[in-house]
């Protein structure tokens, strides 16, 4: 169970791997376009992940879908998180039918949405945001556990690897994110900077040609002025 849980982390940190160098050369990534494809972004890495997961009983199933929400919403904000959510619910409604689980699902996709939501607003860092979006996560999907798992040794293991994989998972996840996003700036600075040495280099550029001009202008003037004084002798 958790090498399958091991390989939806593994997908979710090549995803933000690719998505990071999708975004690297934008120049307003906080612009709501591209909130709006963070959370297309998000949805169908919910998605993929779904194709990885594991079946703890007929219908229910388990991975780790729900952090493309919760790292959407961390990105882009509540609108972010709507449209992965919404992307999410669709999947797995078509991927897995219509059943009691599908529904479960549902409700923990919209509670999940709210709550991020709500938590994306608070006052704090961006590392206690995360890490109380993925308590919250843990504790929605804990609860939808106990109601549709009525195996208690399946539900004993399911409590306990998603726990495991969800926080130590989600410290893996978070770091790999912070560090994608601060290179993205870093690069985006020196880019910057170097458009701001060469425009400057280029202003000094052509204000030491026009100073040549100038001085040469000068030059041929005073080399008149001397012609015609000797003409005139």
């Amino acid at each position: 169970m958790y090498r399958d849980l091991i390989v939806n982390l593994t997908i979710i940190i090549s995803c933000l791997a690719i998505t990071g160098e999708l975004y690297k050369n934008r120049s307003n990534p906080s612009s709501r376009k591209y909130h709006v494809l963070a959370g297309i972004i998000g949805g169908f890495l919910g998605i993929v992940l779904m194709f990885f997961s594991i079946n703890i009983t007929d219908t229910t199933i388990m991975d780790l879908r729900n952090f493309a929400i919760i790292g959407a919403t961390l990105y882009g904000g509540i609108l972010s998180g709507a449209i992965a959510a919404f992307i999410c619910s669709v999947g797995r409604m078509l991927l897995f039918g219509f059943n009691i689980s599908s529904y479960t699902a549902l409700i923990t996709f919209i509670i999940l949405a709210i709550l991020c939501g709500v938590i994306y607003k608070a006052e704090m860092s961006a590392f206690r945001k995360f890490m109380t979006m993925n308590i919250g996560n843990v504790v929605v999907v804990y609860a939808a556990f106990v109601y549709l798992i009525k195996d208690p040794i399946r539900l004993s293991e399911a409590v306990i690897y998603y726990g495991l994989i969800s926080f130590i998972g989600g410290l893996v996840i978070y770091h790999f994110y912070d560090y994608m996003v601060q290179s993205n700036e870093n690069f985006r600075r020196l880019r910057l900077f170097e458009k701001v040495i060469d425009t400057t280099h280029q202003g000094v550029s052509i204000q030491i040609k026009k100073e040549i001009l100038l001085l040469s202008m000068k030059d041929l003037q005073e080399l008149q002025v001397t012609r015609n004084r000797k003409q005139s002798d």
